[in-house]
C-alpha cells in the first residue's frame, strides 16, 4: 500500500465545494450541559467569517457573540453550554455564503438519572 503524503492526499474538508468547514470541537454533536465547545470556521484564507445558529424550532437565527458564545479569530466559542444551545451551526461569509451545517444537541442530566443513583445509593446503606 502506498503511504501518500498529507499535503497530496484528498481534503479533509466535509465538503469540497463548500467555501468554508464548520468544525466542532470536541469532535461531537452531543455536548454535556455546562461543558464547553468550540465551533471553528476553516477557510480558505478568506476573512471575517462568522458562526451563526438557527434555534431547534426554526424561528431565530442569530450570530456567536451577541447573546450566546465568545467570537474568536477561528470562530465561536461557548463555555457553558445550555439547552437552549441545541441548534444547528453554521459558518457564513459577508457575502451570504454558507459552509456545511452542523447539528449540535445540549443534554442535561435527567430526572430518571437521578432518581437511579438515589435508588442505587439507597440500597448501599441498608
Amino acid at each position: 500500500e502506498q503511504v501518500v503524503p498529507l499535503s497530496e492526499g484528498p481534503s479533509l474538508s466535509p465538503d469540497v465545494s463548500k467555501p468554508a468547514s464548520l468544525t466542532v470541537s470536541p469532535d461531537s454533536a452531543q455536548v454535556f450541559e455546562y461543558k464547553s465547545f468550540s465551533l471553528s470556521c476553516n477557510t480558505s484564507g478568506s476573512q471575517g467569517w462568522t458562526v451563526k445558529r438557527n434555534s431547534t424550532d426554526g424561528k431565530t437565527i442569530s450570530s456567536c457573540g451577541g447573546n450566546w458564545g465568545k467570537s474568536t479569530s477561528s470562530g465561536c466559542t461557548i463555555s457553558t453550554a445550555k439547552k437552549s444551545d441545541s441548534a444547528i451551526y453554521w459558518c457564513e461569509s459577508p457575502s451570504k455564503q454558507r459552509s456545511n451545517t452542523v447539528q449540535i444537541t445540549v443534554y442535561g442530566r435527567s430526572d430518571n438519572w437521578n432518581q437511579l443513583t438515589c435508588f442505587r445509593s439507597a440500597n448501599r446503606t441498608q
